[in-house]
């Protein structure tokens, strides 16, 4: 009843009666798969012989703009480690550390949370056991084609808990989000397969087949265990989608150096690129009234696999795919650029996503007539999107408002950094993005300009010799039901020298901790003025079908951006509450007001690196890399906790929080910057 309450306020009866009959639809749909599906195999023969000379010659010039020669010479230590690690099917994925995912593994506890489900490890007792009976025979000729030394990868664990979804059941009788403390986001991350360029660069930097053998059988192993519509893998349209275009890029550089693989093989990655083709296609993650990233990634996937194939028999397709992409570029990018969800990390996430198929199609020699009228038509959309996305990326970083998954497309520089002890995820670098936007530009003719304020989105830099602010003051997103966006209204994250100060806490996870996924969208977890116990927007508690809803409350809001000045108003909590801010070389004067008599707290959320020298009743002297930050309240009651912040899907780390407190109407206070110390 609360969903349905929700769903009537939410959206309008047009777009309501469009989402019935949808259901209607895809109710019948399931009872037809039902009924018929588990009668046939799954897996669709395609005996066409592909022609990808074009697709290559993309690859070839790519792999040139992109200087991944260099790459792989400067990034050897990294790459031969992460190897060695994938080679023996050793995965760090979402925060779970690094851990061996095989059918026989054991799973460490994770938050209390653990199960017990130690599979044969035997390939062919795995398959005859696990795989439907109309599947098994095409299954079993994969396996066949593994060396016998060879160990399965578990792609249906749930690698940090030990539990484990059925690859014997119809992916759409799999269910997710039912049991505390399991993530389908750890199966779906690993079956992405975004690990696979590291076998392309270490077998071109080494000239050794045991890099190229094992790409080869990890992909088989994945064909004969993962049947297409059964078990997790299949369970959506857009982690099958992503897998496709990591398979076709990284086959395609293996192929670009004129690596020959063994026919078998080359027929069954054929064949499965055309089964994950026709999922994605029949299964298209699109709503009346509610779509997103899923879509955008769905309809970025069919493109460029089509661009693969080459296939002249599903020209009218990518007809209709190229318009979808067009319609989709003008509906999830707003006027200022932004991506119309609200969440930065989302923005760049989609943002890949269009860049890779705009590479793909700029320099493609099949359809070129209808891709250049295209292109044409998205001229202007491209420029606002690109202008947005040069300039809220820092340091080849960005900020992280709004939800964060730890997500992308596709990367030819490996999410990793290696130190003398530890090789650890750096899933928040940027550079590729800035270097195929600048690529992209020079086809486009852009010149691309320095802009510090997009209303649209809700973002604002303020940018100065000593200090980096970023302020949040965003609409609703309606369109999406809030879907990604937190509590942040007039939130800000601060860098003292390119030195991380004040954060965001970030996300943690979705479905596997409820509690947890509204603690941090919750504005007890963001660095501006809570009145009371109130919500910016209402969090639906208790019911895990709305962890992507928030209700918006909101009945105005106003945003003033001058130089050095920020002012904000809304009426979140009923009463009149701003945030002024005004700018200087070394100190930020901050203003915060609400017309009402009852508890107010401002919150600071510190990076971890910071240290927090003296508390002194209202002032709290801090230390980052040597420079000394000051903060002084003047009418507050000031304290410091600690508190568990999120840098990327899964993983938390401690960190400390100042809290201001005062029930004063206008609560004012400052922060300065002192010069370095020694």
């Amino acid at each position: 009843m609360q969903k349905l309450s929700i769903i009537l306020k939410t959206f309008p009866l047009s777009t309501l009666i469009k989402k019935i009959i949808r259901k209607l639809a895809f109710f019948v749909k399931r009872k037809y798969i039902r009924n018929t599906i588990k009668f046939i195999t799954t897996y669709q023969n395609y005996n066409n012989m592909i022609n990808y000379d074009y697709f290559i010659h993309t690859i070839d010039k790519l792999k040139s703009e992109l200087y991944i020669t260099n790459y792989i010479e400067s990034n050897y230590d990294i790459l031969y480690n992460l190897s060695e690690k994938y080679i023996n099917h050793q995965f760090n994925l979402l925060g779970s550390g690094w851990v061996k995912i095989s059918l026989d593994s054991t799973y460490l506890d994770y938050r209390g949370v653990h199960f017990d489900n130690i599979m044969q490890k035997d390939k062919f007792i795995h398959i005859a056991n696990k795989i439907n009976n109309p599947n098994k025979k095409y299954s079993q000729k994969i396996i066949e084609l593994l060396p016998i030394d060879y160990e399965l990868i578990d792609w249906q664990r749930d690698f940090r808990t030990g539990y484990r979804w059925d690859e014997n059941k119809l992916s759409l009788d799999n269910h997710f989000g039912n049991i505390i403390g399991v993530d389908v986001k750890h199966p779906w991350e690993l079956g992405r397969m975004q690990h696979l360029v590291n076998f392309y660069y270490m077998w071109k930097y080494t000239d050794n087949d045991k890099y190229a053998n094992e790409y080869r059988n990890q992909i088989l192993d994945f064909i004969a265990c993962n049947p297409p519509q059964y078990g997790i893998q299949w369970k959506i349209a857009m982690d099958p989608g992503i897998r496709a275009i990591n398979w076709i890029i990284t086959y395609s550089l293996f192929k670009s150096e004129n690596y020959n693989f063994d026919f078998e093989f080359d027929r069954a990655f054929i064949e499965s690129i055309y089964n994950h083709y026709h999922f994605v296609k029949n299964n298209l993650e699109w709503g009346s009234g509610i779509r997103g990233n899923h879509y955008f990634a769905n309809i970025t996937s069919l493109l460029i696999i089509l661009l693969f194939l080459n296939d002249d028999s599903l020209s009218s397709d990518f007809d209709n795919y190229l318009n979808q992409f067009k319609n989709e570029i003008e509906y999830q990018f707003l006027n200022d650029g932004g991506n119309f969800e609200g969440s930065l990390p989302y923005h760049y996430f989609t943002l890949e996503m269009l860049n890779t198929t705009l590479y793909f199609l700029i320099n493609s020699q099949w359809q070129t007539k209808k891709i250049t009228e295209f292109l044409d038509k998205i001229y202007n959309n491209i420029f606002r999107i690109f202008i947005f996305s040069i300039n809220n990326i820092n340091s080849d970083r960005i900020q992280n408002f709004g939800d964060n998954d730890s997500g992308y497309f596709f990367r030819f520089h490996l999410p990793f950094t290696i130190s003398k002890y530890s090789l650890d995820t750096d899933i928040n670098n940027y550079t590729e993005h800035n270097e195929l936007i600048n690529i992209i530009a020079k086809y486009f003719e852009f010149q691309l300009i320095q802009l510090d304020s997009f209303p649209f989105f809700g973002i604002y830099n303020i940018i100065k010799d000593k200090y980096n602010f970023h302020y949040y003051s965003s609409q609703f997103s309606k369109k999406n039901r809030g879907a990604h966006q937190h509590n942040d209204i007039t939130s800000y994250t601060l860098q003292i020298l390119d030195n991380d100060f004040i954060i965001d806490s970030g996300t943690f996870n979705y479905t596997a901790f409820p509690d947890l996924r509204n603690q941090f969208r919750s504005i007890v977890y963001h660095n501006t003025l809570q009145l009371d116990n109130l919500e910016q927007r209402d969090i639906p508690i208790d019911n895990n079908k709305l962890l992507f809803w928030l209700i918006d409350k909101q009945k105005m809001k106003f945003d003033q951006i001058e130089e050095n000045y920020i002012s904000s108003k809304h009426y979140f909590f009923d009463c009149e509450t701003s945030r002024t801010i005004r700018f200087e070389d070394k100190k930020i004067y901050f203003e915060d007001k609400c017309n009402s008599d009852k508890i107010k707290i401002i919150r600071n959320i510190l990076s971890p690196a910071v240290i927090i020298t003296n508390l002194d009743n209202n002032i709290v002297t801090t230390i980052i890399n040597n420079i000394q930050i000051k903060f002084i309240f003047y009418n507050s009651k000031v304290e410091i906790r600690e508190i568990e912040i999120s840098q990327n899907y899964g993983s938390l780390t401690k960190s400390n929080i100042i809290l201001a407190t005062s029930l004063d109407q206008t609560i004012n206070w400052e922060l300065e910057i002192i010069d370095e110390i020694n």
